[in-house]
């Protein structure tokens, strides 16, 4: 493993997430169940969240919590874990002592669990005469035994969950859905990395129980969050805000980047025997951590792209290095490839299945940014160097690009709102894509300026054809008072208007939202306006 997850004291940043867990769990005791769907990306902080919460309802003596990755292996194997892990989270709540192996849990478990024990024995002696799929269901058959006996509620925590498709059991979740539907006294807690795939289960395989999960969509720290992570981890040290909020908006944010470039710029700073993460010695770090084979984060970015690849080998590394180079695309995708539109297009789709790449209406990019950049800036010209390489000879070619890098993100920072806003509109080239809810064609503009409307400002106004682009912005909360001078502005513009847009950086209360959906006003908030700006190579807004 690349991180051994965070817990208890170390635990950061994800209080609404648990919050809502917690909230769920005193549903259950009252009666009213709803099981929870955890997704995001790999190492984003799902099992850390997981095992926290695990800490924080230890002490409840009504709910029993059974904890257990899923891992790529066999049924037998899985039954053998599946059992300990029952016996051992009984008895850790019971008496809290759990050692010993699953044949010494059941052991101790003949008096306290004389049912539970006697089922595990009989399912064990089943495996070769009865069915895979019975002996799956029959295995979920043991919670509500374990509940009676035990006498408690019981939540069963199933990590990566989507790894029970890999037990050669005909309709895995088919069972598993059966059991959630039947079985009042179990709520589950289901997490899964492979986002697609995970949302496919439960959209198909569960989608009679859909109604029954709430999805929980853990993703990267924002900005405030991350800000006060780098000051955790960089405790005790001064940091430079400016050159902080670069690094965040390069990582977005993901913990597991912030937390293993910490470490190489905190190296760093005792090396150099500083106590403040400068903008030099913050680019030292990166360029330390992105580019040494021996760093956490370069062997984890370059073992991201080997599993990704598998044995598709040399055409999909490709293809993700044609998408790092700007082409975005299968059509421009095929070409930098020189393969037929429809191979890339198959091979496109199969990247996409990994998760390691997104489609948004008909252009493909990265679902994680670093990874993309780190394709193209370190990984490219690691392998295509026509001299041979040698440790750190990269390094400071890489810093003085994170320090160009640096300075053009604080240039970008002071920029307007309005003036960003009108340069990333200048770029759109008809790309077909999901914006906010909408798939939309974001057209190549013929002119885009700025007007004063009886004397208010339109801060955008895109010309086409067919109609105006209008849109405006809030960088504060925005309430139902900012949409209806919104609503005034354009009251003056009497020409045609193809699309309004209200771009909100920060907070939207809820009845803003709903007066501008009743009023046709696009919101733009600021994950929506990132990916804008991340697919068309401009550095991101921070907040």
């Amino acid at each position: 493993m690349f991180a051994d997850p965070v817990q208890n004291g170390s635990f950061f940043g994800r209080q609404d997430n648990l919050k809502l867990m917690k909230k769920r769990i005193e549903g259950l005791k009252k009666g009213c169940r709803q099981n929870v769907a955890l997704l995001g990306q790999e190492l984003i902080g799902k099992s850390s969240l997981l095992l926290h919460l695990l800490h924080e309802i230890e002490a409840d003596n009504e709910i029993l919590p059974i904890y257990l990755p899923m891992k790529h292996e066999s049924l037998q194997k899985f039954a053998d874990r599946f059992t300990g892990a029952l016996l051992y989270y009984y008895f850790k709540k019971e008496d809290h002592e759990a050692a010993g192996s699953t044949n010494d849990l059941l052991k101790r478990g003949e008096d306290k669990l004389p049912r539970t024990v006697e089922e595990i024995l009989r399912i064990r002696k089943l495996f070769g005469r009865k069915s895979r799929d019975h002996i799956l269901s029959l295995l979920f058959d043991l919670l509500p035994v374990l509940c009676e006996e035990g006498k408690r509620f019981c939540v069963m925590i199933l990590d990566e969950f989507q790894e029970l498709g890999v037990l050669r059991v005909r309709n895995p979740f088919g069972i598993l859905g059966e059991k959630i539907m039947t079985q009042k006294r179990i709520m589950y807690i289901v997490a899964s990395s492979r986002i697609r795939r995970a949302s496919e289960i439960l959209n198909n395989d569960l989608s009679l129980l859909f109604g029954s999960f709430q999805v929980d969509n853990l993703g990267p720290f924002n900005g405030d969050k991350s800000l006060a992570f780098v000051s955790a981890k960089l405790g005790g040290f001064s940091v430079n805000k400016p050159a902080v909020k670069f690094l965040v908006t390069i990582t977005n944010g993901h913990p597991f980047y912030l937390d293993t470039l910490c470490r190489e710029i905190e190296d760093t700073m005792n090396t150099r025997g500083v106590n403040e993460a400068d903008p030099s010695v913050i680019s030292e770090g990166m360029s330390r951590g992105l580019s040494c084979p021996r760093s956490i984060t370069y062997q984890y970015l370059n073992n991201l792209v080997q599993r990704s690849v598998g044995g598709q080998g040399s055409q999909d590394l490709e293809m993700l290095l044609a998408i790092a180079g700007g082409n975005k695309k299968s059509s421009q995708i095929a070409r930098a490839i020189s393969r037929s539109p429809a191979q890339t297009t198959r091979r496109l789709e199969r990247l996409v299945n990994t998760d390691i790449i997104f489609r948004s209406g008909k252009v493909y990019d990265f679902s994680d940014a670093l990874l993309k950049w780190w394709l193209k800036s370190v990984y490219d010209a690691r392998e295509n160097a026509v001299e041979p390489v040698v440790e750190g000879k990269g390094e400071a070619a890489l810093q003085a690009k994170l320090e160009e890098m640096m300075s053009s993100y604080t240039r970008s920072a002071r920029t307007g709102m309005g003036e960003r806003l009108r340069s990333l509109f200048g770029l759109f080239k008809n790309d077909v894509v999901n914006v906010a809810g909408k798939t939309v064609k974001l057209p190549r503009f013929r002119e885009i300026s700025p007007r004063t409307v009886r004397g208010q400002e339109l801060p955008v106004v895109c010309s086409t054809r067919s109609g105006y682009w209008i849109a405006d912005f809030a960088e504060k909360v925005l309430s139902e008072n900012e949409v209806r001078a919104f609503l005034n502005k354009l009251s003056g513009f009497r020409k045609k208007t193809s699309a309004r847009i209200l771009v909100c950086i920060s907070q939207i209360e809820e009845d803003a939202r709903l007066l501008a959906k009743e009023e046709g006003i696009w919101i733009w908030n600021m994950g929506d306006l990132n990916f804008l700006l991340d697919l068309y190579e401009q550095p991101k807004v921070f907040g």
